[in-house]
């Protein structure tokens, strides 16, 4: 296996390197990961700055999420588990007629990442949305 080191220190430049990746596997690291918190709120991070290059409009690159597919999530899926990150998405309906998004964080004390969420309400939807780290052996 060939390993190859890249320094990157900006957000956007990362999601454009593992949107580029293809297939090549690629584990991020960083100093500024003290616990899952920091953890969690990267992967929320790199997957909204992903969003918003591949699905944001081309003014402000702000996403509709009513108008992504399951496919678009899918394809972010797959180019965050290149980056040993699994995202998982729910959708639930509910009663939330807004069309103005809300979104809230559901940080658990019991530091397991999978526990951590970020909740998206829009439109009668909850989208429900966590991470877990892939480990590579």
């Amino acid at each position: 296996m060939k390993i190859k080191e890249v320094n990157i220190d900006n957000l956007t430049t990362l999601a454009n390197f593992l949107i580029k990746n293809n297939t090549n596997q690629i584990v991020v690291e960083s100093n500024d990961f003290k616990n899952n918190n920091d953890l969690f709120f990267f992967c929320v991070e790199i997957t909204t700055k992903i969003l918003s290059i591949k699905f944001g409009n081309l003014e402000d690159g702000i996403v509709d999420i009513d108008k992504l597919s399951h496919s678009n999530f899918n394809t972010i899926k797959e180019i965050l588990i290149n980056a040993a990150i699994d995202l998982q998405l729910n959708i639930e309906d509910i009663d939330f007629p807004s069309n103005i998004a809300s979104i809230e964080y559901i940080i658990n004390t019991n530091f397991v990442l999978r526990d951590y969420k970020m909740v998206i309400k829009k439109n009668n939807k909850k989208f429900i949305i966590d991470f877990d780290i892939i480990v590579i052996n």
